[in-house]
């Protein structure tokens, strides 16, 4: 068995795009093992994009069944290409590797066995907008649909929120204004809207649409801690998705983060409250490299 680059990619994978797990990574590597002409298997690397922070990436790691269908020979590929795609990482002086797997599919068993953790949940939920809900009223509550939110005062919010599994600005040390430069970029390249629900002035909740082929919301529903309420996150939800409905879109979809073993408030509501139904999940691991 060797294992050899493709040089065959998809135009998506061949420049910087956003991954499972929600972050930027790109462009990819696709390593193949095969004897003489027969695939084995594959393995895909790229690196991060984050100009403070030199992180690899694993993903799409996939054996051939039908060539190989004794368990530890298929097991033997996998940890071969696993360590391939360390190893042309790790020549590009990486701190650390990420990787996706799909969940369900027996796959996070060797990235453990090399030494990664697993670390959250992504779920893949997707809304078919003509059977969208009419938007609900909440009481003591006013709701604003603006292509151009405050970026100081809602990455204040945004810092703020509840987001139990992952609050990324913290895993990746990111400062309070780097959300807020974040945000001065909004509806600037792609439409979109931010729906803003407001108690006596106060930002309470915010979901934003965008009108992209791909992932239509960037930020999600976001809620305080101490604004619980029957029907609030549906109230913004619905207002979002009817601007994505206005703009010609029949679907939306949206990648959530979770736990490991039990799903994000978020992806209840989504699903429970919103009408979403789960397309796909996926499990984020990380390796930290000793330098």
């Amino acid at each position: 068995m060797e294992i050899v680059q493709s040089n065959e990619l998809p135009t998506e994978l061949a420049r910087v795009h956003r991954e499972p797990n929600l972050l930027w990574y790109g462009p990819s590597m696709l390593l193949v093992a095969q004897e003489g002409t027969t695939i084995l298997g594959v393995i895909r690397s790229a690196l991060r994009e984050h100009p403070m922070v030199r992180h690899g990436f694993i993903a799409d790691l996939i054996v051939n069944e039908e060539v190989k269908n004794d368990v530890a020979q298929r097991n033997a590929i996998k940890d071969a290409l696993i360590a391939e795609a360390e190893r042309t990482l790790l020549s590009q002086n990486v701190t650390q590797i990420d990787a996706v797997v799909v969940d369900g599919q027996n796959l996070t068993d060797p990235f453990l066995k090399a030494g990664y953790w697993p670390l959250r949940k992504t779920v893949e939920v997707e809304w078919d907008l003509s059977k969208l809900a009419e938007a609900n009223e909440v009481p003591g509550v006013t709701f604003e649909v603006t292509p151009t939110p405050d970026a100081e005062e809602l990455g204040d919010f945004v810092v703020r929120s509840y987001q139990p599994y992952w609050r990324w600005w913290k895993d990746e040390a990111v400062e309070p204004g780097e959300i807020t430069e974040l945000l001065h970029g909004f509806n600037k390249t792609t439409p979109q809207r931010m729906v803003i629900a407001r108690r006596d002035g106060r930002i309470v909740g915010v979901c934003d649409a965008t009108a992209a082929q791909d992932d239509n919301m960037e930020w999600g529903v976001l809620m305080t801690r101490d604004h619980p309420g029957k029907g609030f996150g549906k109230a913004l939800f619905v207002r979002a998705m009817q601007w994505l409905k206005s703009q010609d879109f029949t679907t939306a979809r949206t990648l959530a983060t979770s736990g490991i073993d039990d799903y994000d408030p978020t992806v209840y509501l989504y699903v429970e409250s919103c009408g979403g139904v789960i397309n796909g999940e996926f499990i984020s691991l990380a390796k930290k490299i000793a330098r």
